[in-house]
């Protein structure tokens, strides 16, 4: 089997993941020529993988991109979470959790702990943030975080979360490695970069809750506190999470069962769509989920936007980043430097930035479900956009309006 995942050419702890951990678990299994695919940790469960004959699944799940076609050429052992599970339509007990979990049953030594707390960023947000003249590391040694490089390599990262007592974490890998390694963390935002629903996926395998601190704080469009002063009220105030011993215990244990079943090459274990009978549970799979949903309203988008042109998304930094949509890039409402902001102050903040975005190029604003309630608190704002443009969609799931006409 080939080994199939997600190459960033700066590196990511997340997606490197596979080739470390999967080469001390599937020793002579994996190779870079066989013709079948095995899909491991990461969220590339979605239309772009390629058409090998068989593709492999363990423990991967979907993102926000559109979703494959499951046919029999797809044997799943496991996905990350119930999101994927209901996504995809498959039965729930495939639903077992990220692989990266098995970290934790590894012969990794013993290391002291020598940072009171620590912080693994999402990969990407160091740069996002020096574009802006910020150093998020610097600002972590200011307050006495101890840095944890997602880009510095596995084993790097692996010594920074052992020697740490709390990791703060933007990575969900570093959460994930974290939780499975025993050490307590505490989730935060600092951009809309981050998938909120893959968090809720994976959390919800180990029967948690996905709230994490966001910057900048939402709470009456408080722009006042910066970056050093947020990371130091998350060290003094953030509560620590971890999952319940006897359930990491319960999810690594099927894992490592139907790793077994990998390594022997059988038949069993493996779901393969056509092969069992298998009916929804109407509560899991109904119209009504977060994740059909959210697939929804963006094909819903995807009829109304035009191609080549940006956006603005008032998703309130849910939907995760600019890429949601192929083609066209997602702008947040309200927006500094690239980053979500927050929410307006008052209605005359709301449509000052609205003329701003689009006297710069956007070409519609995307009202997504969970933030219709904007149209009710914001009047002003809602009888701005009526009266000046065209409301292109008003569903359950999407109000646009077109800010061209």
């Amino acid at each position: 089997m080939r080994l199939y995942y997600y190459r960033d050419p700066i590196g990511n702890f997340g997606d490197d993941l596979n080739p470390w951990l999967w080469s001390r678990l599937l020793p002579g299994v994996l190779d870079d020529v066989g013709d079948t695919l095995f899909v491991g940790i990461g969220s590339v469960l979605d239309h772009r993988i390629p058409a090998a004959p068989v593709k492999v699944v363990f423990g991967t799940g979907v993102g926000h991109r559109r979703l494959p076609a499951i046919d029999e050429r797809w044997k799943i052992y496991c996905v990350r979470g119930p999101l994927s599970a209901a996504a995809l339509r498959l039965p729930q007990e495939l639903a077992i959790t990220d692989p990266a979990a098995l970290v934790g049953t590894q012969d990794l030594a013993e290391e002291a702990k020598l940072y009171p707390v620590s912080f693994m960023p999402h990969f990407r947000t160091g740069a996002r943030l020096a574009a802006g003249g910020v150093i998020l590391e610097a600002i972590c040694r200011d307050v006495g975080l101890n840095y944890i490089d997602p880009m510095s390599g596995i084993e790097k990262v692996l010594t920074g979360i052992r020697r740490s007592e709390i990791v703060i974490a933007e990575a969900m890998h570093g959460a994930i490695v974290a939780d499975a390694l025993r050490v307590p963390w505490v989730p935060v935002q600092l951009s809309g970069q981050i998938l909120s629903l893959k968090w809720w996926d994976w959390c919800k395998s180990l029967d948690l809750e996905y709230e994490p601190h966001i910057y900048p704080p939402e709470e009456q469009g408080d722009h006042s506190l910066d970056l050093a002063e947020f990371m130091g009220s998350v060290m003094q105030r953030g509560k620590p999470i971890l999952s319940k011993g006897s359930t990491l215990e319960r999810v690594t244990q099927r894992l490592l069962e139907q790793l077994e079943h990998v390594r022997a090459g059988e038949g069993e274990g493996g779901w393969v769509a056509g092969r069992a009978e298998f009916i929804p549970d109407p509560q899991l799979y109904s119209a009504d989920s977060w994740m059909h949903t959210l697939y929804r309203a963006i094909e819903e988008m995807a009829e109304i936007l035009p191609m080549g042109k940006s956006f603005i998304l008032v998703d309130e930094a849910k939907w995760g980043d600019g890429e949601i949509l192929g083609g066209r890039h997602a702008i947040r409402f309200l927006e500094r430097n690239g980053q979500y902001w927050g929410r307006p102050q008052d209605d005359k903040a709301a449509i000052q930035e609205l003329e701003r975005m689009r006297q710069q190029g956007a070409s519609s604003i995307v009202f997504a479900w969970h933030t219709f309630w904007w149209l009710d608190h914001y009047t002003g704002l809602k009888h701005h956009l009526q009266s000046n443009y065209r409301c292109t969609l008003s569903s359950e799931r999407t109000v646009i309006f077109d800010l061209r006409s």
